[in-house]
């Protein structure tokens, strides 16, 4: 269904508002600048997109890609973790390490998470840009039977790539601004 906020006059010129409202605005984590709120549209007119019948299977396509797109945001955040955490290790200076060194990141155990965490990040970037790489496949693969079985691998490692990459962001957040914190 599209839903207009204001209904359009048989002469083409805005009419009236539509019967709809933002009924609550939604709080997500991380995305502070998009707007995502619960809609109220008692007594709204309506028009129909697309074929009918086809609504669940456009708002799947819709949600997969979304999926995919916001496991890639999680990987950057992961990617500036690990950046900014292995840049903290190698400035920070804090006792002394068994080979006589200074900086943290000579520690065994620093060097432990630096590399636990390079781990995860290259984890999700590969689970991500597969993930992509198939979803192209399925659309523009010159082999048929290729092209033709893409969407069963997307399917699958579609519902993994966003929480790989979020929940990997989220254990992180605080080492975005603060080294290892």
């Amino acid at each position: 269904m599209g839903v207009r906020k204001f209904l359009v006059n048989q002469a083409g010129s805005l009419g009236g508002r539509n019967k709809l409202h933002a009924a609550a605005i939604e709080h997500k984590m991380g995305i502070n600048a998009s707007c995502t709120c619960v809609m109220q549209f008692d007594g709204a007119k309506g028009w129909m997109v697309g074929a009918p019948n086809t609504g669940i299977q456009n708002m799947f396509v819709m949600m997969n890609l979304a999926r995919i797109l916001v496991g890639l945001q999680g990987l950057g955040q992961c990617e500036l973790a690990t950046q900014n955490a292995i840049r903290y290790a190698q400035e920070r200076k804090q006792g002394k390490a068994s080979n006589g060194k200074e900086q943290i990141i000579e520690h065994a155990d620093v060097r432990r998470m630096l590399l636990q965490m390079n781990a995860t990040t290259e984890g999700a970037r590969v689970l991500a840009y597969e993930t992509g790489m198939y979803v192209d496949i399925a659309k523009h693969h010159a082999d048929a039977p290729v092209r033709e079985e893409a969407p069963d691998w997307v399917d699958l490692h579609t519902p993994p790539a966003k929480p790989r990459g979020t929940e990997a962001a989220a254990e992180r957040g605080g080492v975005l601004g603060k080294g290892l914190a």
